[in-house]
This record gives C-alpha cells, sequence and structure tokens, in this order.
C-alpha cells in the first residue's frame, strides 16, 4: 500500500525532506520504527531515511494514526514489514509544504 507520511511538518520535517531532494532514489532507503515511548501515539511508528552516501539517517514523518494503530500490532509481533520512499511531493509553491509518499509491504 501506499501512503503519505503525516507529520511532515514539524521538527524541521521540511527541511529535512528538501534536502533528501538532492540524492538519487537507489542511496536513500526506509525503515519502519516503533515509538512505544510517543506521549501523542503509543502506537505510533516512525518513518526512517538512510542516506546511503553520507551514512546519516533522518526521520522523516509517521505512519498515519489509523494505519499505525493496526501495523504497530504487526511490528510488535516481529513480521517484517519494508518500505520505500516512492515520491517526495508539494513544495510548488510558498504555501504548499513537502510530503512523502512511501510504500508499505507486508
Amino acid at each position: 500500500m501506499t501512503v503519505r507520511a503525516a507529520g511532515v511538518s514539524f521538527e524541521n520535517r521540511q527541511e529535512r525532506l528538501a534536502f533528501l531532494q538532492q540524492f538519487k532514489p537507489e542511496d536513500l532507503t526506509v525503515t519502519l520504527e516503533r515509538e512505544k515511548e510517543n506521549k501523542f501515539d503509543i502506537n505510533a511508528i516512525q518513518i526512517v531515511v538512510h542516506i546511503k552516501p553520507i551514512r546519516r539517517r533522518t526521520v522523516i514523518g509517521y505512519v498515519p494514526k489509523g494505519l499505525a494503530r493496526e501495523l504497530s500490532k504487526v511490528l510488535d509481533m516481529g513480521i517484517q514489514v519494508t518500505a520505500t520512499l516512492m515520491q517526495i511531493i508539494g513544495g510548488y509553491g510558498w504555501k504548499e509544504s513537502l510530503g512523502a509518499l512511501i510504500n508499505i509491504a507486508i
């Protein structure tokens, strides 16, 4: 399934997404990481992009809340879930923020 990352306008994530646009898709990998200590959502799942050429990682957002409620159960059972950054979207005008489309497979 393909989802749009949630929470991309917080904690400098717009700058992170803009920075990621300079890399080729093959330079980026994505992992989904549970954040059980999240004070806003006990089912929170971070979307983490790993940038191979510079050996860095950054959180670009979260799996949307409704999906995270179910997907967190899958991750907590130890079932492998893969994710791919499909596209960085938006940013076309001064009011339009950047976003990210993520493909998730179980």
